[in-house]
């Protein structure tokens, strides 16, 4: 059943919300009898060797680790998401599962795997917008401070151009997290 997703998968790479590592995880797990959810042929096996109990469960892990699972590429407003997705069944679209078959192999692998490599550069975009919305906050804090702080004085040189004496301390003194929390001298 794995195997036909990711065939899915790969036939359909934006209708799927998970990706190939989630898909290795649940092959790996529900072979290795780590968590409970695997344990016994059905729910009242379960309920007789009281796995919950004593157990942990996978869906817990996996809501742990949400966005190592996630397919950077699914978009659910693409053209067949409400559709049911009928597989072309030929030999020219069946692959090999290289990932899951000889991921022990290094010489079989690429040095790069491009869902990775883009998962990667979205989690990478999505700090690099956080730490810009940062930045723009201490912007503006700064701005703030500069033009409602009464220890601003503003001088006038003697080349007619304008400068301001303050009583702040430079730069190098003033902690990060002191901007943040409004601690300023």
């Amino acid at each position: 059943f794995i195997e036909s997703v990711w065939q899915l998968s790969q036939i359909y790479p934006t209708a799927f919300e998970f990706n190939e590592r989630f898909l290795i995880s649940l092959h790996d797990n529900s072979h290795s009898c780590q968590y409970g959810n695997f344990v016994g042929n059905c729910e009242k096996d379960r309920l007789d060797l009281c796995v919950k109990e004593r157990t942990y469960s996978y869906w817990n892990y996996v809501l742990q680790n949400v966005n190592d699972f996630k397919n950077p590429l699914f978009r659910p407003q693409s053209s067949y998401a409400s559709e049911v997705l009928l597989p072309v069944i030929n030999s020219q679209t069946l692959k090999f599962w290289l990932s899951m078959y000889h991921r022990f192999d290094s010489s079989l692998l690429p040095k790069e795997n491009i869902s990775n490599t883009l998962a990667h550069l979205v989690d990478h975009t999505l700090s690099l917008n956080d730490h810009a919305r940062l930045l723009e906050k201490r912007i503006r804090e700064l701005h703030s401070m500069l033009d409602g702080d009464p220890t601003t004085i503003p001088t006038t040189a003697s080349s007619s151009t304008t400068t301001t004496a303050t009583t702040t301390t430079s730069n190098e003194d003033v902690d990060d997290s002191d901007v943040e929390k409004g601690n300023h001298h």
